[in-house]
């Protein structure tokens, strides 16, 4: 059976959004178990802690429309935005994820070295 498949959090054919409670990360990469259709995708954008729109502590490069679409069946994906996948600028600060889905299940994700 595939790691973590138990519950994922699903987006049918119409787009569903995920803001995940406040974090604290150490790692650089953001990494998924997700599993899209072939027109399916998944975005993520990384929040300050008050949930808004990332322009605190270098977040303005981890938004929404900067996210490399996922369309993939995999249980590490790298999550990239404009095609790096360096997520360390806020480690040890709080932040949300906010998760952008359309025929697509995520199961789990990581901040991994």
């Amino acid at each position: 059976m595939r790691v973590d498949d138990y519950v994922s959090a699903d987006g049918g054919d119409l787009e569903g959004v995920l803001v995940t409670p406040p974090l604290i990360h150490r790692g650089k990469r953001l990494e998924l178990n997700v599993d899209t259709s072939v027109s399916g995708y998944v975005q993520m954008e990384l929040l300050d802690i008050y949930g808004s729109p990332p322009l605190g502590y270098g977040l303005k490069r981890f938004s929404l429309g900067d996210c490399e679409r996922i369309v993939a069946n995999s249980t590490r994906k790298t999550v990239k935005w404009n095609g790096s996948s360096d997520v360390s600028s806020p480690i040890g600060k709080p932040i949300h994820l906010h998760v952008r889905l359309r025929n697509a299940k995520l199961y789990a994700f990581q901040f991994v070295e």
